[in-house]
C-alpha cells in the first residue's frame, strides 16, 4: 500500500523542492519519490503498476497510430485516465511516461513547474520513466556485467530496447539511434549525428539499433552478444 497518495506525493516533493534551496527537482529524485512511496522495486512491470494505481488513475487500452504509445487527460472532478496502446509492449515505460505528465499537473498545482517546452516534456518524462525502470546503481552494476548487451538488460528489467537506450544515455553518457528493418527512425538521441563519435550497430532482428559514444570515450563498447 502506497504510503501517500499521488497528490499528496506531488504536494510533499513540491514542498521540499521550494524550502530546500539544494534540491534539485530532477526527474531522478522525483523518480526515487515515486518507487519509495509505492514500494517498486524492478522488474517494475506494467501490471504492477496499474493495480498499484488503479485507485488513483483510470486505465483504458487503445489502438493508436503508429506515432503514439500512450496518452493523458486530467480532471478537476475525477480521476485521470491513462490510455496505452496494448500493442506497445511491454508497455510499462510508457505507462511511467504518462504518470509523469499527470504528476506535473499536480505540481503546477503547488508552484512548481517541471517544463517549459514539449521537447523538454518528453525528455523529462522518459527520464522519471527509465530511472524506476532501471535504478543507477543497480543498472551500473548489470552494465559492469553485460556491458551494452541491450537486449539482456532489456530482459532482466522486462522493459523496452529503448527504455534500455535511454538509461544508458543518461547514465553512461551513450547516444543512440532506432531503427525498423524500413530503416525508419523510431527514436534518436539529440547527439546522435555528432561527427566525434564511435559506432556501433546492433542488429535486434525486428529492430536495428545504433549506440554511439565520444572517441575518448570508446573504452565503453564491448561484445554485445547481438
Amino acid at each position: 500500500m502506497a504510503i501517500l497518495n499521488l497528490i499528496d506525493l506531488c504536494q510533499l516533493i513540491a514542498k521540499k523542492h521550494k524550502a530546500d534551496g539544494e534540491f534539485i527537482l530532477t526527474e531522478e529524485k522525483i523518480g526515487q519519490y515515486f518507487a519509495a512511496n509505492y514500494h517498486l522495486w524492478p522488474p517494475v512491470t506494467i501490471e504492477t503498476l496499474i493495480v498499484t494505481l488503479k485507485s488513483e488513475i483510470d486505465f483504458f487500452c487503445e489502438t493508436f497510430n503508429k506515432e503514439l504509445a500512450g496518452v493523458c487527460w486530467v480532471f478537476k472532478d475525477k480521476l485521470p485516465v491513462i490510455m496505452y496502446d496494448p500493442k506497445i509492449r511491454p508497455g510499462n515505460f510508457t505507462i511511467l511516461h504518462e504518470i509523469r505528465e499527470v504528476m506535473d499537473v499536480y505540481f503546477r498545482e503547488f508552484g512548481c513547474q517541471s517544463w517549459t517546452s514539449s521537447e523538454e516534456k518528453e525528455k523529462r518524462c522518459d527520464k522519471f520513466a527509465v530511472s524506476i525502470l532501471m535504478p543507477t546503481t543497480e543498472f551500473e552494476i548489470y552494465y559492469q556485467k553485460y556491458g551494452p548487451n541491450i537486449k539482456t538488460l532489456a530482459d532482466i528489467y522486462k522493459t523496452s530496447y529503448m527504455s534500455v537506450c535511454i538509461r544508458m544515455r543518461e547514465t553512461l553518457g551513450y547516444e543512440f539511434c532506432i531503427q525498423n528493418k524500413s530503416k525508419r527512425v523510431i527514436k534518436e538521441s539529440t547527439n546522435f549525428k555528432k561527427n566525434d563519435f564511435s559506432r556501433h550497430r546492433i542488429d535486434l532482428g525486428k529492430y536495428i539499433i545504433t549506440l554511439a559514444m565520444p572517441l575518448e570515450q570508446g573504452k565503453h563498447y564491448v561484445d554485445t552478444g547481438a
